[in-house]
C-alpha cells in the first residue's frame, strides 16, 4: 500500500521518513536473524544493537526539518548493499552446517531481499525520481514481502516437520531401525565416507542399497539430529585430532578443512565452532598452550 499512498496521497513528512528508516533497518534485521538462525544464537547481545546505528545516523542527518534529502539516499543504498553482502556471506559460510529446510529458508530470504535492494538500486540509477521508484521498486518490495509472509504463515521452506509426523507412514518396524542404522553407520565409518565433501543422502543410499527415505528416518530417530549434522560430527572429530597432531602441526587450517570433508573454510569454521565452542585456530592454540611439549 505504501506506493499508492506516496503517489496519490499527501503524507506527513515523518511518515514518509519512516519508509526510508525501514529500508535501513530491514537488511540489518535480516542479518541479525540469519546470525541467530545459522549460528544457533539464543539471544541478542548489546553489541548486536549497534547495527541499528545506520537508522539513527540517518535520523540525525535529517534534522532539523526531518524532510527527505536526496543526497542521503546513496547512504541508504550503500548500507543495504553492505548488509545484504554480509547476509550472503553468512549463508555461504554455513553451507554443510544446517539442515536443508533451514538453509533453504535462509537462501529464500536473502534472495528476496536482494531482489528488493536491486530494484531500488536500478530505480535510483535509471531515473531517481520518487514517482519511478514508487511505481517499480517500492511496489516490488510490497509484493515480495507479502510473498514471504505467505510462506512463513504456511511454514513452507521454514520448518521441517517433527520427526514423529514426518515419518508417521513409515513401514520400518521398530526392531529393524537399529539394524539399519548399524549398517549405515558401519558403511560411513569403515569406508570413511564422511571425508567425501560430496556425500549426500542419495550417494549413501547407492553405497548401502538402502532407500533414501529410510536412511533419513533412521538417522534422525537414532541420533536425534539430521543427516548433515551427523556426518559433520565425524568430520569435526577427525579435524580435532589433526589440529593437535604432531604430523599436522604445520598444516594450514584450510588444508585440514579440505581433508576432513568440507568444501569451504568458512563452512568448516562455522561447524567447528558450533560443535566445540572454539574456532579451529583457537582450538589448536588452546591445546598448544596447555600441552607445551
Amino acid at each position: 500500500m505504501k506506493p499508492i499512498f506516496l503517489l496519490y496521497a499527501e503524507l506527513p513528512l515523518w511518515l514518509e521518513q519512516c519508509g526510508i528508516i525501514a529500508m535501513l533497518i530491514a537488511p540489518v534485521l535480516l542479518f541479525l536473524h540469519l546470525k541467530a538462525l545459522l549460528e544457533n544464537k539464543k539471544r541478542l547481545v548489546l553489541f548486536d544493537f549497534l547495527h541499528l546505528g545506520g537508522g539513527l545516523f540517518y535520523i540525525f542527518l535529517s534534522f532539523p526539518d526531518f524532510s527527505f534529502n536526496s543526497h542521503l539516499y546513496p547512504f541508504v543504498l550503500a548500507q543495504n548493499l553492505v548488509y545484504w553482502g554480509a547476509c550472503v556471506y553468512l549463508v555461504t559460510a554455513h553451507y554443510q552446517a544446517q539442515q536443508q529446510a533451514t538453509y533453504q529458508w535462509s537462501i529464500t530470504l536473502v534472495a528476496a531481499i536482494g531482489v528488493i535492494i536491486g530494484s531500488y538500486l536500478f530505480a535510483y540509477v535509471y531515473d531517481g525520481s520518487i514517482f519511478f521508484m514508487c511505481t517499480t521498486s517500492t511496489l516490488s518490495y510490497s509484493v515480495i514481502v507479502c510473498g514471504l509472509v505467505w510462506l512463513l504463515a504456511g511454514k513452507k521452506l521454514v520448518f521441517a516437520d517433527p520427526i514423529p509426523i514426518k515419518y508417521k507412514n513409515s513401514t520400518i518396524e521398530a526392531d529393524q531401525k537399529t539394524t539399519l542404522f548399524n549398517k549405515i553407520k558401519e558403511s560411513v565409518e569403515y569406508q570413511q565416507l564422511y571425508l567425501d565433501p560430496e556425500l549426500t543422502l542419495q550417494l549413501l543410499s547407492q553405497r548401502t542399497s538402502i532407500r533414501l527415505r529410510d536412511i533419513s528416518q533412521v538417522v534422525n530417530e537414532q541420533t536425534g539430529t539430521n543427516f548433515s549434522d551427523w556426518i559433520n560430527g565425524y568430520r569435526i572429530e577427525v579435524a580435532r585430532q589433526k589440529l593437535v597432531s604432531a604430523e599436522f602441526e604445520n598444516a594450514k587450517v584450510v588444508t585440514i578443512a579440505f581433508e576432513t570433508g568440507f568444501n569451504t573454510l568458512s563452512s568448516f569454521n562455522a561447524v567447528f565452532k558450533a560443535k566445540t565452542g572454539f574456532t579451529p585456530t583457537e582450538y589448536r592454540n588452546f591445546h598448544r598452550l596447555n600441552n607445551p611439549n
